[in-house]
């Protein structure tokens, strides 16, 4: 969907509210906000969602096409590469004798969002997003959101088979023994 679009979508949410004087390019600056921090999500809970895979010829050294926040694998010549350097978020490097093709999984960063762009995500992931501008203009609580998203990013992994094993709490004890539960 055209993030202009899930803006609208967002709007309508907060339109009665007294909150009506944001301006579109303000929503977008909430977008572009919750893009970044569901990108992270993403790459702990679902990386294979986000991954992107880069192939280059080299000698122990490649360079990503673009920064990234985590890398996944490096293989060289098929031999999973287990001790290798990550430096400037795009540089990786390793020890090799001989000119190797190497192959690098990773997760990228997400670019700034423009008004007319095309958010690339599935509806529930842009429903999340939109969820995340109208907590941030009603300026509610955003860590009940984000453990939202983890438990719906964790099941949309596990459906798709994607799982990675993560533990998603339902709530949490704090220091006075009391329970407190994560909204559903």
């Amino acid at each position: 969907m055209i993030i202009k679009e899930l803006l609208n979508r967002a709007f309508m949410q907060i339109d009665d509210t007294g909150h009506e004087t944001y301006t579109p390019y303000k929503l977008l600056e909430f977008y572009n906000e919750g893009n970044h921090l569901l990108n992270h999500l993403l790459a702990s809970v679902f990386p294979s969602y986000v991954k992107r895979t880069y192939i280059s010829t080299g000698i122990g050294k490649v360079e990503l096409p673009t920064n990234c926040i985590a890398v996944l694998k490096v293989t060289a010549d098929g031999q999973e590469i287990d001790d290798y350097t990550v430096s400037q978020l795009k540089n990786i490097a390793f020890d090799a004798d001989a000119e190797e093709t190497i192959e690098v999984e990773y997760v990228p960063t997400v670019d700034y969002m423009m008004l007319d762009g095309e958010s690339g995500y599935i509806a529930e992931i842009e429903t999340m997003l939109v969820d995340y501008i109208v907590y941030r203009v009603m300026q509610m609580d955003i860590n009940g959101l984000v453990a939202m998203w983890q438990a719906r990013l964790s099941e949309l992994a596990n459906q798709s088979g994607g799982n990675t094993g993560v533990v998603m709490a339902r709530g949490y004890y704090d220091y006075g023994g009391q329970r407190t539960d994560y909204g559903d």
